[in-house]
């Protein structure tokens, strides 16, 4: 009340109306909102009909709030807010840790640990997508041929099929591809030639091919969907790590929208099949055959298979990724990687492990609040509240504790 008659942001600590605006902050509370009224009528004023009818409303009202604050619901729900209140108050500090204290910056102890900041929560895997971006956005077909299968293995072939432009490129890898990967590919190295079908063809280095690839995206008026089969899995983390060692994946992004993977398009659109690979659903649902493992033909023939058959339309957007996905996926594998010695310990589980480096917390974190409060700390980062009321990691105090003891005893 009294801030509201005497706001700080207004100079009346030196004049005469801040004793009345105190004075009647404290009438208003001890005698309710006629107040006024009455000293209108000591100082032989009107006391004015508008302001006794408002003011007896506004006691009314006043008067059924406090006879409702008396209800157990009432007292239950406050209970609730400053538990919230508490929680969050406490999840913030440890996060933040020591932010302001008498010389805290010539302190390097502290300038080490207490001034690094955890995280806030952050739900990595349900990034949004922009739904009218994504249905409009110019459908490109991309396929590329890798030299093994690893996520880390490099790309030999990377090609691309619109309605409109198309792209091709061989690229001669800085890795040996394995034997397995020639065989089903028909792509090998022998000194400084690229071979397919044991034919010489012309390549070009990753850097230059990648920085092709990317003009090719940016030739099309907007941002374009990125589709491929089983993507989700394997190209799109094989594109990430060639674009993130070469500094381009920014550049990439500014050009894609979204990743599409009709491996799982398919599964809804046709239930049922013995087999979703792309040369069965070809089999199957268009009745021919093609040379399978060339990346120029299967992006032609997956982009006739998308639109004759996919309802690509109707389900672009329940099927679609953000094209930060492979990103954060790998984001995700980092933050899981530093799990591996408590997960082996048993001292957490894989599955909370997995959520707790989806909301984008490392163990270094968990030390890290252990040491601003012991056990308090960790429970307040652990069970952490979202926004929408989830907890950030877990609650249970069976867990929280032998976690606790790992990380006191490491």
């Amino acid at each position: 009340m009294l801030a509201a008659k005497a706001p700080k942001a207004k100079h009346y600590s030196s004049s005469a109306s801040l004793g009345y605006r105190v004075d009647s902050s404290i009438l208003q509370k001890n005698e309710g909102y006629a107040y006024v009224s009455e000293v209108h009528a000591s100082m032989g004023l009107s006391p004015g009909e508008e302001t006794i009818k408002r003011s007896s409303k506004i006691n009314m009202k006043r008067k059924k709030n406090k006879e409702k604050a008396k209800t157990k619901e009432a007292k239950r729900r406050r209970f609730f807010l400053k538990q919230t209140r508490t929680s969050k108050t406490a999840s913030k500090e440890i996060r933040e840790g020591k932010t302001y204290e008498s010389e805290i910056g010539f302190k390097s102890e502290v300038t080490d640990k207490e001034s690094e900041e955890i995280p806030e929560i952050q739900d990595i895997t349900k990034i949004p997508l922009n739904e009218q971006e994504v249905i409009k956005a110019p459908v490109v077909i991309f396929d590329l041929e890798t030299t093994g299968l690893s996520r880390k293995s490099d790309i030999t072939q990377l090609a691309a099929y619109s309605e409109t432009l198309n792209f091709s490129t061989y690229i001669f890898p800085s890795q040996a591809i394995s034997k397995e990967a020639s065989e089903v590919t028909q792509i090998f190295v022998n000194g400084n030639q690229m071979f397919h079908n044991s034919t010489a063809v012309q390549y070009k280095l990753a850097h230059e091919a990648l920085t092709d690839f990317i003009i090719f995206l940016s030739s099309f008026p907007s941002k374009c969907i990125l589709v491929g089969h089983n993507i989700k899995r394997f190209d799109t983390h094989v594109l990430y790590n060639q674009l993130h060692i070469h500094n381009m994946w920014n550049e990439f992004c500014l050009h894609v929208c979204a990743f599409c993977d009709t491996l799982d398009l398919f599964k809804s659109v046709v239930p049922g099949m013995s087999s979703y690979s792309q040369t069965s659903l070809v089999r199957e649902l268009l009745g021919e055959t093609y040379d399978a493992h060339n990346a120029i033909h299967d992006t032609k023939v997956l982009y006739k298979l998308v639109i004759e058959r996919g309802n690509f339309k109707d389900n672009v957007v329940e099927f679609s990724l953000p094209v930060s996905y492979p990103y954060d996926s790998h984001v995700i594998q980092e933050n899981l990687n530093t799990f591996s010695h408590a997960i082996n310990c048993k001292a957490i589980s894989k599955s909370c492990a997995l959520k707790a480096s989806k909301s984008n917390l490392k163990l270094s974190h968990l030390k890290l609040a252990v040491h601003r409060d012991g056990i308090d700390g960790l429970k307040a980062l652990l069970a952490e509240r979202s926004n929408k009321g989830s907890v950030r990691v877990t609650k249970c105090t069976r867990v929280i504790q032998k976690l606790f003891d790992f990380l006191h005893e490491d």
